[in-house]
């Protein structure tokens, strides 16, 4: 009775679009640590990739986007210690990027950075005294 039970909770998970899951509760029968992206074209899995996760600053370009040059020439300017990572060159970062609304992105210390001309500013701020 409790095989039945589970599968049709783990068809009823999966039919609704989650993509994975981390345990069940077996007393109560529901599901446990779930984590899941609902997306108009069905689920995706956005995980960031392992690069972007450790400590610094990790900018993630495109190669040919107007946008992900200036936010590149402005890092170099301010003297900003960052790791490029470039969609391009890396399958996981492109699919990543797809799904976050394109590039550039601006992570530090693996979170990600909501508005990025504020971090350039604080930066400047912060290293003008030095």
């Amino acid at each position: 009775m409790k095989s039945s039970c589970l599968f049709h909770s783990v068809m009823f998970i999966v039919g609704m679009g989650i993509t994975s899951i981390e345990a069940l509760d077996s007393e109560k029968q529901r599901p446990v640590g779930i984590s899941s992206d609902i997306h108009s074209s069905g689920p995706v899995m956005n995980t960031v990739p392992e690069a972007v996760r450790g400590p610094g600053v990790v900018a993630m370009l495109e190669e040919n986007c107007n946008h992900s040059r200036e936010l590149e020439s402005k890092l170099k300017e301010l003297g900003v210690p960052y790791k490029p990572l470039y969609a391009e060159d890396n399958l996981d970062v492109y699919n990543f990027m797809s799904t976050q609304g394109g590039a550039p992105l601006l992570y530090k210390d693996g979170k990600k950075v909501m508005d990025i001309e504020k971090f350039l500013k604080r930066y400047r701020a912060n290293n003008s005294n030095k």
